[in-house]
């Protein structure tokens, strides 16, 4: 957490990052936290002689993407933005940006899909990051800020060039592959940690069993059945209690095109945070044929009256299984964390 110092009255909060890890020590002991509102934090090794990360993908190669969006801020005065996009790259820990080049502008488009084509060079030692900046065009005045994102670019390639990541204000930015190939991510080393836990089975049962963090989130159930296993955090939730946090949990429901909707599970009631991790995995089969969804309803526990609402998400399951990677979904405020388990 990052903090603005001040002498006369309360410090104010600049941002906050996570990092896991398993992933820095992975990476060589270097890494680029993404804050929640704006800026990144680089966590880097003090040791003499810095790790190498275990790569089998080249160290140096031209990497060709375009970006799109999703769920932009309004910004016009009929509730939708103009958006364009610059791109700016940053190499080193205190190095300058440099333009990479601008979309085009867009009319009317809250989750903009920008054809253009950007490349650049990348090199896997000198700590490179993608800086995004996002305006709404205006011709009578100057552009609006519509928010900014940053990538880095040793975790894009290592996803397969393909990634998601927050902005700053609202939305979530897209960055992908763009020469012709497909998104692959390359096959590195891996090490499997396991964790005890709490699961959630379907019907709703719960009991006690070790997973690991590198299972693939889908497994096939067999005759067009299958099994889904992922577990919940998130970051920046809403202020609920008197002393100004919450005891947040959340609740998860499931449909489909022939089933009401029913709830799965709940998770576990976490005291006093506004970036919970809840350690409870949900498991349950379904059948992808019938447009299966989950609705996740994030709750603060009242003991004396009616626990407050802090956001609720609707997911398309098979669109979260094509994407094949974690996913991070935009609440009223803050931001809810599917990963799999």
């Amino acid at each position: 957490m990052v903090w603005d110092e001040d002498d006369l009255r309360t410090d104010d909060k600049v941002g906050r990052g996570w990092l896991h890890v398993n992933d820095f020590v992975d990476r060589g002991q270097l890494a680029n936290v993404p804050l929640y509102k704006k800026g990144y934090l680089t966590v880097q090794s003090v040791e003499g002689n810095r790790p190498s990360a275990p790569r089998v993908w080249p160290e140096t190669q031209k990497l060709v993407f375009q970006l799109s969006a999703q769920n932009l801020p309004d910004k016009d005065d009929l509730g939708t933005i103009d958006p364009y996009a610059e791109i700016f790259q940053v190499e080193g820990i205190t190095g300058k940006e440099v333009k990479l080049g601008r979309t085009g502008t867009l009319t009317d488009q809250r989750s903009p899909n920008w054809g253009d084509r950007f490349d650049f060079q990348y090199n896997a030692n000198k700590n490179q990051r993608l800086v995004i900046k996002v305006w709404d065009h205006d011709n009578l005045r100057e552009d609006d800020k519509g928010g900014i994102a940053y990538v880095d670019i040793e975790d894009y390639v290592r996803r397969g060039q393909t990634i998601t990541v927050n902005m700053s204000k609202r939305g979530r930015l897209t960055v992908m592959r763009a020469d012709g190939l497909p998104a692959v991510p390359p096959t590195a080393p891996t090490t499997t940690t396991t964790t005890t836990t709490t699961t959630v089975r379907s019907p709703v049962t719960t009991q006690s069993s070790r997973v690991s963090s590198q299972v693939p989130p889908v497994q096939s159930g067999g005759q067009g059945t299958s099994k889904l296993r992922f577990r919940l955090s998130a970051y920046g939730l809403d202020d609920k209690d008197v002393l100004g946090t919450s005891d947040p949990y959340v609740k998860v429901y499931y449909t489909d095109s022939s089933t009401p909707e029913k709830l799965l599970g709940n998770t576990e009631k976490l005291q006093d945070t506004e970036s919970p991790t809840w350690t409870t995995v949900f498991d349950f089969t379904y059948e992808s044929g019938k447009s299966p969804k989950l609705r996740f309803l994030v709750l603060d526990e009242d003991d004396g009256r009616r626990d407050d609402e802090l956001g609720q998400v609707t997911v398309d399951i098979a669109e979260y299984i094509q994407k094949n990677e974690d996913l991070s979904v935009q609440l009223p405020k803050g931001t809810l964390n599917i990963r799999r388990a």
